[in-house]
């Protein structure tokens, strides 16, 4: 990290990113500019001057050929020449850590390939984008993933704490990898089965999801995270499981990971007094 003027530089995997805040959108954009940045981090108005004022989104303009990835901490009022955001063509990664006021089309970003976001409806046409790889939504009151459908390249998919109460349809898309957690609406997961291309399916503290018998038969999934689990009867049938981990099995038995003809790694914590076998002593015998 490092800091110039108003500005701090930070670091993440994507490379160094410009802290801007709103109040200071076109110096910050001039500095990200000057700085040879392909991200920035926008986030609410310093100080107090934020009455009156308005939030200018022409300045991304500037940063139309460069910027590949952009983040928003905080939710932005007050803001004028919103169409500009689309300017930026090479845009493939958008964040929002909250909910905004603003109506954003997601099919206008040629080039979006992650979206992460706390779910509001001005959200639209997520469904159209052709480029879309990677979705991560907080907090979806809608009560299935229709919504989702139609998205051609979409390969992973994290669902959390939503209203969702099924997954029809959830099949017809090619996703590789999928979270759910803590969506407590939702009760029917058997079309899991027969999502084809699944290869890490995790699944953590949705009530109503503890049977996991629909997984019998299995031929895809390689890595499976499952916080709360009825039975492991289902395990020696799967096919082409790697690695499960878990936090609870409700009937304790441990003996069915030992006919699986392809598990390598369990993890699991934490130990129970009805649990038929330790975690060192399953994993040696695996592997065995």
């Amino acid at each position: 990290m490092h800091l110039d003027m108003n500005f701090i530089v930070r670091k993440n995997l994507d490379g160094e990113y410009v802290i801007i805040q709103a109040n200071q959108l076109k110096e910050g954009v001039e500095y990200a500019v000057k700085m040879g940045v392909t991200q920035v981090q926008i986030r609410g108005v310093l100080g107090s001057d934020d009455i009156g004022m308005t939030i200018d989104f022409r300045q991304f303009e500037k940063l139309s050929k460069k910027l590949k990835v952009i983040s928003f901490t905080d939710k932005i009022d007050s803001i004028i020449n919103f169409d500009f955001i689309y300017s930026l063509s090479r845009l493939e990664k958008i964040f929002f850590q909250k909910k905004q006021s603003f109506t954003m089309d997601v099919s206008l970003f040629p080039a979006l390939k992650y979206l992460g976001f706390e779910y509001w409806k001005g959200v639209s046409n997520i469904n159209l984008s052709r480029s879309l790889e990677s979705l991560v939504v907080y907090k979806f009151n809608e009560p299935n993933l229709k919504d989702f459908l139609g998205l051609s390249k979409l390969n992973a998919l994290h669902i959390y704490d939503s209203k969702i109460s099924d997954l029809s349809d959830i099949e017809s898309l090619s996703i590789k990898e999928l979270y759910l957690v803590k969506n407590n609406c939702l009760k029917e997961v058997g079309v899991i089965s027969r999502m084809n291309s699944l290869r890490k399916l995790y699944i953590e503290k949705c009530r109503g999801v503890t049977d996991f018998s629909f997984l019998i038969g299995n031929k895809t999934i390689e890595d499976l995270f499952l916080s709360d689990v009825d039975s492991f009867c289902f395990i020696p049938s799967m096919r082409n499981l790697n690695s499960l981990r878990f936090w609870s099995l409700e009937d304790g038995d441990l003996s069915f990971l030992l006919q699986s003809p392809t598990l390598k790694i369990v993890d699991f914590h934490p130990q129970r007094k009805n649990y038929t076998h330790k975690k060192e002593e399953i994993n040696i015998l695996i592997n065995t």
